[in-house]
């Protein structure tokens, strides 16, 4: 352990001349100031967490002096690591005051509307908050998620300390994150730009999907309770917050059902579908049907067989009530294609194929058959799925849908092989992006 910390300290030595252990020949090589700050600053950190607080304290003073030549934009990030050497050195109380400045220095940067690849300052400076609670350095990333009062942040610092078996911590900040979203909720609403209750509702289902999705089943209850609390507090007298407010539930209910609550689940949707039912269709009449056929298939979700049936023949009959006009446009072609697709994700391609055939014109019906042809491919059915590309005119929009979905399970190599057994034309490039996103850089050579 001895040698791997010398080792580590000796090429961060090494790392230092080019970055400002000044001669005035080295000088002149020195990298761009944002950079020079970004290293410095996070090899000022690295000798923190090393245990030498002398050559941190060295190196920070020459990251601060680094941090005031750079572009504005994200000296918060630089100002951020400097905090935590400080902090790790033993100077905890200047460590607190370069994490002040730094949330200072984002929001002033980020009211002047400056990012960096669609990234504004305090997305940036959360995003690192959370690296560091990866590293598991948890006192700086609730310092800095805490002071910018960002609850997906502290949520998912939460998850990180639930990890470790921190169970009271991790409770204590989901609570303030809670308490967070109620804030978000009032400014707002105090500056009557969008519904809070809705943007309240929406933070609290995605902290509650990351604890489900983290294993985390009992503080995930917690969260999506509130959820439920906060889309009641929707104006449904307004039909778009209405449609929003279903949707919020529907989203609630599917992590209960994710957790195995399926009482829960049922008990959300029970209550859902009368308000589904009784919306004008008026002016969004493809949410009323969408929302039907979730539910059903939640309700199928949970081998409630005879509901899931009942409720897509709701949404088919809804569907077949809008009339294409100049307001809606082919609305009713989106609709009867969910319709389908939904009957086809139950199982029941035969009818499903039924209403696919009912939609008018015949080159209206792409979406759905591609559709259709990812959920057999789903199944397993993979020559099922094929044969439907091939009955369909655009035989290749079809078949890309079929691509697609193997992408969206990650699996770039199932669909390099499709492509290339079914002469898919225009998805190289996507497939080369899926080997990416699979962290397999190693593709194949693609024909252009």
């Amino acid at each position: 352990m001895k040698s791997n910390v010398l080792c580590a300290k000796l090429l961060l030595l090494s790392a230092l001349p080019a970055l400002g252990m000044l001669t005035p020949k080295q000088a002149i090589a020195l990298p761009a100031p944002d950079v020079q700050a970004r290293l410095l600053s996070d090899i000022a950190f690295q000798y923190a967490k090393l245990g030498d607080s002398q050559q941190a304290t060295t190196v920070s003073e020459q990251a601060l002096e680094a941090v005031e030549a750079m572009q504005p934009c994200f000296k918060a990030n630089s100002l951020a690591k400097v905090a935590g050497s400080y902090w790790l050195s033993g100077q905890e109380a200047e460590g607190k005051r370069r994490v002040t400045e730094a949330i200072e220095t984002a929001r002033a940067q980020g009211a002047t509307g400056c990012s960096l690849s669609a990234t504004s300052p305090t997305e940036s400076l959360m995003n690192r908050a959370m690296e560091l609670s990866d590293e598991g350095q948890f006192e700086l990333a609730i310092a800095l998620a805490s002071g910018m009062g960002d609850p997906n942040a502290l949520s998912e610092i939460a998850i990180d300390l639930l990890d470790v078996g921190q169970s009271r911590r991790a409770d204590e900040l989901l609570k303030e994150a809670i308490a967070q979203t109620q804030t978000i909720k009032e400014a707002i609403a105090q500056a009557q730009k969008i519904d809070g209750a809705y943007y309240q509702t929406q933070i609290l289902n995605v902290m509650g999907e990351k604890l489900v999705l983290a294993g985390h089943s009992e503080p995930a209850k917690a969260v999506l309770e509130q959820a439920v609390l906060s889309a009641a507090a929707l104006d449904t007298d307004d039909p778009e917050t209405a449609s929003l407010q279903e949707h919020s539930l529907l989203r609630t209910a599917q992590q209960f059902v994710e957790l195995g609550e399926n009482d829960r689940a049922i008990t959300i949707l029970d209550q859902t579908l009368p308000k589904i039912r009784n919306r004008p269709s008026s002016p969004f009449p493809v949410d009323n049907v969408i929302q039907l056929v979730d539910a059903a298939l939640l309700y199928q979700e949970m081998d409630l067989n005879d509901k899931a049936i009942a409720t897509l023949a709701e949404a088919y009959q809804a569907g077949k009530t809008i009339v294409p006009s100049a307001s809606y446009g082919r609305a009713d072609v989106d609709a009867l294609s969910r319709v389908a697709v939904g009957y086809a994700e139950i199982g029941d391609f035969e009818r499903a194929m039924q209403i696919v055939e009912e939609i008018q014109p015949t080159n209206e019906r792409q979406g759905a058959l591609g559709n259709m042809a990812s959920v057999h491919a789903a199944a397993g059915n993979l020559e099922a799925a094929i044969k439907l590309a091939q009955s369909d005119p655009n035989r290749n929009g079809v078949m890309i849908g079929i691509v697609r979905y193997y992408l969206r399970q990650n699996q770039p190599e199932q669909a390099w092989q499709f492509v290339q057994a079914q002469q898919v034309e225009g998805m190289l490039s996507e497939v080369a992006v899926g080997y990416l996103d699979a962290g397999q850089p190693a593709q194949p050579e693609f024909d252009s």
